[in-house]
């Protein structure tokens, strides 16, 4: 279930204390992790959520940066707590993506993740699904708290190519947000 991050702003803060430490997770922040998550009074500047398994267990954290002089997500954060990808986290995610396109409106989402992860071939299936595009990697481009740099690649979805696929993939999904 996906659910307003401020509702949940100090159990977020525990799940990324608890996976700080864990060297499975060293891939999802740069050379720090931020315990203390900015987590925003608006919506303004950022879209923030979790998301939630039996109604109260945080799996994940979904962040939008907005540009809303061209309408659009110039950065997400997305943070599986889990080890593997778990059925609500995947839910949750997709859900996530249509409230970015059809409730708030963007025309483009842009998005990085590292190279040689789990997250690269899970983004590489997604936006070859949804229709969206590899822009490039990054060389170089990121320190890890391991002390690793890595590089990253970059991803950009438009709405119409999302819409396009979408309508085929999920035609009642469609539905439920032409009607918000």
């Amino acid at each position: 279930m996906l659910v307003e991050a401020i509702r949940f702003k100090e159990m977020l803060s525990q799940q990324l204390i608890k996976i700080s430490s864990d060297p499975f997770f060293d891939n999802l922040s740069g050379c720090y992790c931020d315990f203390n998550k900015d987590i925003q009074d608006s919506n303004w500047n950022k879209h923030q959520f979790v998301s939630l398994e039996n109604g109260y267990n945080i799996v994940g954290y979904l962040e939008a940066n907005i540009d809303r002089t061209i309408r659009s997500v110039d950065s997400l954060s997305i943070i599986n707590f889990k080890k593997t990808w778990s059925p609500t986290f995947s839910k949750d995610l997709k859900e996530f993506v249509f409230l970015l396109f059809f409730r708030y409106n963007y025309e483009k989402i842009n998005f990085f993740t590292n190279t040689n992860t789990r997250n690269e071939k899970i983004y590489d299936k997604f936006v070859n699904r949804y229709g969206g595009r590899i822009v490039g990697t990054f060389m170089r481009h990121k320190m890890l708290q391991s002390g690793i740099i890595v590089d990253c690649k970059h991803y950009e979805i438009t709405k119409e190519a999302f819409k396009n696929k979408a309508e085929k993939l999920h035609p009642k999904e469609i539905k439920k947000y032409e009607n918000i």
